[in-house]
């Protein structure tokens, strides 16, 4: 199942439009790897000081500390089944580097058999 929770009133932010599109297909596209049944969820919000949070979350297979802590690396990969589709490692890795671009942050939280969230930020208008 996919879920979008957005507010009734519009969130306006300052980005280039087919980098930040890209970050949230690239963190779509993971959580859709990693949740063969379950649930992803998109969540867009005011963030405060200026700033518009968006949360990707799926009830996958999560990951473990060490995982977590190479998320961000070009060309990681994290273990995968046979049956997982595969990639180039380096989705996550430009996805920061533009929401750093855009002066904000992305951020994961993960538990292992509970799923996953990623979360960025770009300055709202």
């Amino acid at each position: 199942a996919l879920r979008a929770e957005l507010p009734e009133a519009g969130l306006m932010a300052m980005v280039d439009k087919k980098r930040i599109r890209q970050v949230l297909l690239n963190l779509l596209s993971n959580a859709l790897k990693f949740t063969p049944e379950g649930e992803i969820s998109v969540k867009a919000m005011h963030g405060g000081s200026g700033f518009l949070v968006v949360d990707v979350k799926d009830t996958g297979k999560g990951m473990d500390k060490d995982q977590l802590d190479n998320l961000f690396n070009p060309y990681y990969h994290q273990s995968r089944d046979s049956t997982s589709a595969s990639g180039l490692g380096i989705g996550l890795a430009l996805s920061q580097i533009f929401v750093m671009l855009h002066g904000g942050e992305i951020r994961a939280t993960s538990t292992p058999g509970k799923g996953t969230t990623v979360s960025f930020t770009v300055p709202s208008c």
